[in-house]
């Protein structure tokens, strides 16, 4: 089992993250993960919304599905994983005002396929891979949803 969990800081509101973290047409231009989205609902806001896409780790890929398990507003969002093969995760973004800014916590729990690590050959190396890519993710997401309040003032 894998876990990742990180603290990000960010110049905007946590209405604006979360909005980007709920549109599936705006996943690719931060998931770095993501190398191709398959089908998704219009909006990841309600519990039972999902999407299918393909993720990129280690060099493989890895086709999965994510559900809503848990929403609210501007708070929190909490999404399952599964992969073909048996791969399953939880992934919370949760947002919290802080004096103008906002604290995004993100934390991960996951367990691969074990298929999918017989050909990678190495757990660790696709943990760092899959902390590494989250993190730069969320990076990105930061950076796009602070060019906008930026430009909005």
């Amino acid at each position: 089992m894998g876990y990742v969990k990180f603290n990000r800081e960010a110049d905007t509101h946590p209405e604006t993250l979360f909005e980007y973290v709920i549109r599936p047409d705006q996943l690719s231009n931060w998931l770095t993960l993501l190398s191709h989205l398959g089908t998704a609902d219009d909006r990841l806001d309600h519990v039972g919304a999902s999407f299918t896409g393909d993720l990129k780790i280690a060099g493989r890929t890895l086709t999965t599905r994510w559900v809503v398990e848990d929403v609210k507003a501007n708070n929190r969002i909490l999404f399952h994983g599964s992969a073909d093969g048996g791969g399953e995760a939880k992934l919370w973004y949760r947002f919290s005002d802080w004096d103008n800014r906002t604290n995004m916590l993100v934390e991960l729990e996951y367990e691969l396929p074990g298929r999918f690590l017989t050909l990678i050959g190495n757990g660790t190396l696709a943990e760092k891979m899959i902390s590494r890519d989250l993190r730069r993710s969320v990076a990105q997401l930061v950076g796009i949803c602070e060019r906008q309040t930026q430009m909005s003032s």
